[in-house]
């Protein structure tokens, strides 16, 4: 079970651009799902990435 940071600049995260933060994330669940168990699940919890004022909602981002 993961907790993925949300690149909202908390104290114990740091920021980086949305590319850079949807390949880190990609690299998370790739290797999540390379260690799942046939019959597990992952739940993998997002809300939305800020950048100059812009919003992207993350789910639609990874929805493909």
């Amino acid at each position: 079970m993961t907790s993925p940071p949300y690149n909202q600049g908390k104290a114990y995260e740091h920021w980086v651009p949305i590319d850079q933060y949807l390949q880190e994330q990609s690299q998370i669940i790739a290797e999540s799902y390379r260690i799942l168990h046939e019959q597990g699940s992952i739940c993998w919890q997002v809300g939305n990435f800020v950048e100059h004022g812009e919003v992207y909602l993350l789910d639609i981002l990874y929805y493909f």
